[in-house]
């Protein structure tokens, strides 16, 4: 995923050096998009693995070196949209988006592993957007969302809940290029979503016990994503 954002990212420089002058806009845009969660289910998993105890320190069988638990690891979303000018200054489209929701992972006292990760799946139709003053774009619109829960023992089946959820989702773009054939934008959106209910998620030991476990809670998959927008115009106008 650092391979992927490091290309998009050059790409995205490049095309701004390049298209600052040129301005072009097309009939209909295919839109790419790659960039991070700052938020989301897993911070109140992080709370809930301190709250029942899996939050013992771990070593490294490699190095032999101590750490804390719970551990959160990064998160990563990409997206693909498709718009079509309506009318002037409006676009309506659809959006697909892939959240990754972060990974937590602790250790109990009797030596229990528990690693849970959340993702995300959803479906923006339509989605609007609309021009605003100077390089703006304001976007929203309805959700459809398949909100995925799995929790790993390390010594056991998993743990997998896999629940609908709908909201709605809007944001802000700011344009940094458009030229003939590429566009590219900074956006940052918020997708607002009804909670589900996941649980429990059950450790198991290394002799293949399964003991402490989080119970069923409800969990909110409403987030942040920020990041890149590369674009590119399918048609123009004549």
């Amino acid at each position: 995923m650092k391979i992927a954002f490091s290309i998009l990212l050059g790409i995205f420089l490049f095309c701004s050096v390049q298209g600052q002058e040129a301005t072009t806009e097309g009939k209909s845009d295919l839109e790419i998009a790659i960039g991070f969660n700052p938020a989301g289910p897993a911070r109140k998993m992080y709370r809930l693995m301190e709250e029942y105890n899996f939050n013992d320190p771990g070593s490294s069988w490699f190095s032999g070196k101590t750490y804390e638990t719970p551990i959160m690891s990064p998160s990563f979303n990409s997206r693909l949209s498709y718009f079509r000018i309506v009318k002037p200054g409006i676009k309506a489209g659809v959006i697909i988006n892939y959240s990754y929701l972060k990974e937590i992972s602790g250790l109990d006292n009797d030596v229990a592993y528990l690693r849970v990760f959340f993702s995300n799946i959803t479906a923006v139709l339509p989605a609007v957007k609309f021009d605003l003053k100077k390089s703006w774009e304001f976007l929203t619109g309805p959700a459809a969302m398949i909100n995925i829960g799995i929790g790993s023992g390390g010594y056991g089946p998993d743990d997998k809940y896999i629940k609908p959820s709908f909201g709605v989702l809007t944001g802000l773009n700011l344009k940094v290029w458009d030229r003939p054939g590429t566009f590219g934008n900074l956006t940052i959106n918020y997708l607002l979503a009804a909670p589900n209910r996941m649980g429990p998620f059950t450790a198991v030991n290394i002799s293949g016990d399964r003991s402490n476990a989080i119970p069923e809670s409800s969990f909110n998959f409403g987030h942040v994503n920020a990041g890149l927008i590369l674009g590119f115009h399918l048609a123009k106008n004549k």
